[in-house]
C-alpha cells in the first residue's frame, strides 16, 4: 500500500539514526528501545494524537495504526510507518481522518488495532461521537478508500471498545483472509442495554452489504450473573470457540452449536469484581493468559493470571472446568509500584512467554497517573519469573513515550510494538500525543 499515495495525503518523517537505541537491564535481561514515531508533529495535531493500540504489519514491514484523537477533524487518523534505509528511518503517512464533520457514518475516535486481510486492506472499529453515533466497522480499501461496514444502532450493539475485531486463525498468526467471518464486542447496548458479542460476515456474490448479527446479548441471566459490558479483546481457537471477559469479573466462552447459533458459558467468575481487559491463547490452543486492570490483586492494581480446562471427574458427565492461576499481583504493596500497575496489554511469544505493557507504575515519575509512574514493558517467561524490561518515561519529558493505555501489542521477527498515550518527542513538562515504539526481545 504504501508507495501510490495520492499527492494529497499528508506526509512527515521522523529521522531515527540506528544509534539511538536505548538499552535498559533488568534481572539479566538486555533489550534496546526505540521510538519509531512521535506524534502531533503537524500543526492541530493532523497527523494523530493519543496514539491506541498496537500497530498491524505487512510482509513489507510496514506499520498500521490508530490515533484516538487528532487528525484533521480531531476525531482520530489511520496511519501508516513506512521503513527506510533497512529502517533506520520511517516515514508516516496519514491515510484517513476519521469523521469529516460532513460524512461521519464511520464513527471517530477509533481505540483498536486495525486488522489487515491477504490483499491489503484494513479493518477496524470506531467507538463512536458521543451522543451521536454508536460507532461502526471499517474497512479501509487498497485504492485508499474507507467505508463503514456496519454503523451500530443501539439493539446490536454499541461503542465498541479497544478490542481489535478477532476471526478464526488470528491467534496462530495466519493473516485475515477477507472471506470468514469477523467478530467484535461492544461495551454498550443490545437487548439489555449492557454489551454485545457479535459477528459480522462479508458479502455474498453479487452482493455489496456486510451482514452483522448478535450471538450473545449479556445480562441475559438474573441479576446480570453472565456479566455485563465486555471488555478489551477476544480470542478464538482452532475450533471455533469465543473467549473473552467483561468489567464485572466474568469470563466467558461461547461455542457454535452446531446449527448457526453459540452457546454461553462461563468459565470463571471473580470473587472481587475484576474487570478482565486482554487475553491470550497459548501454543497449546486451549490454556487462557489474561489480565485484569483492576479489582484484582492485593491492592486492585492488577493481575496477570492464566486459566487451564482439565477433566472434571466428580461430574455426572465428564466435562470440562477451567482451573484459575495468580501468575503475578502488580504493586502488591501499594506504596512502591516499580513492577508495574494497571496492565492494559499481553502478546505471547512462540515459547509462550508473555509480554504486557502497564499503563502506570515502574521506575520513572508521571504526574498524570495514579499510582505515580509512566508505565512498563514486562515480560512473564514460560518458566515463571516476572521481569520489567522496560521503564516509559526514561528521557526527559518522556521523549520515549509514557502512559501506554491504549493497549495492544505486537510481536514480529523478535521484536515486540506498541504505542503510548502520551509523551514523545514533542512533549512539554511529560504530555505529548504519544509514540509507536519498537523493542528487541530478550
Amino acid at each position: 500500500m504504501s508507495g501510490n499515495f495520492a499527492r494529497s495525503v499528508f506526509v512527515c518523517g521522523l529521522s531515527l539514526a540506528a544509534g539511538l537505541w536505548s538499552a535498559q537491564a533488568q534481572a539479566g535481561a538486555i533489550v534496546n528501545y526505540r521510538v519509531l514515531h512521535s506524534f502531533c508533529q503537524a500543526t492541530s495535531c493532523a497527523d494523530g494524537g493519543l496514539a491506541a493500540g498496537a500497530p498491524a504489519i505487512d510482509a513489507n514491514g510496514d506499520l498500521f495504526g490508530v490515533t484516538a484523537f487528532g487528525g484533521r477533524f480531531d476525531a482520530g487518523a489511520l496511519y501508516e510507518l513506512v521503513p527506510k534505509h533497512g529502517g533506520a528511518r520511517y516515514f508516516k503517512h496519514v491515510l484517513k481522518a476519521f469523521c469529516d464533520p460532513d460524512f461521519c457514518s464511520e464513527g471517530g475516535e477509533p481505540e483498536a488495532t486495525p486488522v489487515l486481510d491477504v490483499s491489503g486492506n484494513l479493518y477496524g472499529t470506531t467507538t463512536g461521537v458521543p451522543e451521536k453515533t454508536c460507532g461502526a466497522v471499517y474497512m479501509k480499501s487498497t485504492e485508499r478508500q474507507l467505508h463503514p461496514l456496519h454503523i451500530f444502532q443501539g439493539t446490536d450493539g454499541c461503542q465498541p471498545g479497544s478490542g481489535s475485531l478477532d476471526y478464526q486463525g488470528k491467534e496462530s498468526g495466519q493473516i485475515y483472509d477477507g472471506v470468514s467471518p469477523l467478530y467484535g464486542m461492544t461495551t454498550k447496548g443490545g437487548s439489555n442495554s449492557e454489551g454485545v458479542v457479535y459477528e459480522l460476515t462479508p458479502p455474498k456474490p453479487g452482493r455489496k452489504a456486510w451482514g452483522e448479527r448478535v450471538i450473545y446479548s449479556f445480562c441475559q441471566i438474573s441479576d446480570c450473573a453472565d456479566g455485563m459490558k465486555p471488555q478489551g479483546n477476544l480470542v478464538m481457537d482452532a475450533n471455533g470457540d469465543l473467549f473473552g471477559g467483561t468489567s464485572d469479573g466474568t469470563i466467558f466462552e461461547l461455542t457454535p452449536d452446531g446449527a448457526g447459533g453459540f452457546n454461553h458459558s462461563i468459565l470463571y467468575i471473580s470473587a472481587t469484581g475484576e474487570t478482565y481487559i486482554g487475553f491470550a491463547l497459548a501454543s497449546d490452543g486451549a490454556t487462557l493468559y489474561g489480565i485484569a486492570d483492576t479489582g484484582g490483586g492485593a491492592t486492585s492494581r492488577g493481575t496477570l493470571f492464566s486459566l487451564a480446562p482439565g477433566s472434571c471427574r466428580a461430574c455426572g458427565a465428564r466435562s470440562t472446568i477451567y482451573q484459575y492461576a495468580l501468575l503475578h499481583d502488580f504493586c502488591p504493596s501499594g506504596a512502591n509500584c516499580t513492577d508495574g500497575a494497571g496492565p492494559v496489554a499481553i502478546v505471547l511469544d512462540s515459547q509462550d512467554d508473555i509480554f504486557g505493557v502497564t499503563e502506570s507504575g515502574g521506575a520513572n515519575p508521571s504526574p498524570v497517573t495514579s499510582p505515580p509512574g509512566a508505565g512498563t514493558i514486562f515480560e512473564y517467561t514460560h518458566a515463571g519469573s516476572f521481569l520489567t524490561l522496560y521503564n516509559f518515561c526514561a528521557q526527559a519529558n518522556c521523549a520515549d513515550g509514557a502512559d501506554p493505555f491504549g493497549g495492544g501489542l505486537l510481536i514480529n521477527n523478535g521484536a515486540l510494538y506498541g504505542t503510548t498515550g502520551l509523551g514523545g518527542s514533542t512533549a512539554s513538562g511529560f504530555t505529548g500525543a504519544g509514540v509507536v515504539f519498537e523493542m528487541t526481545l530478550p
